[in-house]
């Protein structure tokens, strides 16, 4: 089987019965993993960035170890999703995107990719849901405002203001920050 379509698989298995915060409809959470995978391929991304991103939220979001990733798709998928993780989920929410935000700096470009995919996707879905979205969110929109602000920073400094994903990124958080 191809390796992107066993990531889909195992993601979709992963994230069974998990749905989006969208409000006026109930998502299936996988749908966020397939856009995110399908972002880095369009962007040109080779296999293994692609894989990691539909695979990027099973260690945080399920049940799903290190050793699952590891035995199912290898060392460097297992440790780019590791990359884009936050290391203590139990944090306060803010002190968790200051060190995520942080870890950017130096983390493998390819995880840098896969976070700018994902923040596009998930503002996106906050904008499509905007307003209420946000009674649904773990922080209160200032505080999404300055995370996207300060999270899209980061990804440009990292990547640079003309690298694709930047550009499609950018545009939503400007929208964001109108809001």
């Amino acid at each position: 089987m191809d390796r992107i379509y066993e990531a889909l698989e195992f993601a979709a298995l992963a994230h069974e019965g998990q749905f989006r915060k969208n409000p006026s409809r109930r998502l299936p959470y996988f749908i966020h993993c397939a856009a995110v995978g399908m972002t880095l391929q369009k962007a040109g991304f080779e296999r293994t960035t692609v894989i990691a991103g539909i695979l990027h939220d099973t260690l945080e979001d399920t049940g799903t170890s290190f050793e699952d990733l590891f035995e199912h798709f290898g060392r460097d998928v297992a440790e780019l999703v590791r990359a884009v993780s936050y290391p203590e989920p139990d944090q306060p929410w803010r002190e968790r995107k200051e060190r995520y935000i942080e870890h950017l700096s130096e983390a493998d470009p390819r995880a840098v990719a896969i976070s700018a995919a994902d923040k596009t996707h998930n503002l996106r879905s906050l904008l499509d849901e905007a307003p209420q979205i946000f009674e649904h969110m773990n922080a209160p929109k200032s505080e999404q405002q300055w995370y996207y602000r300060t999270v899209c920073a980061a990804l440009t400094a990292r990547l640079g203001a003309d690298h694709e994903l930047v550009k499609r990124l950018q545009p939503l958080v400007d929208r964001f920050l109108a809001m």
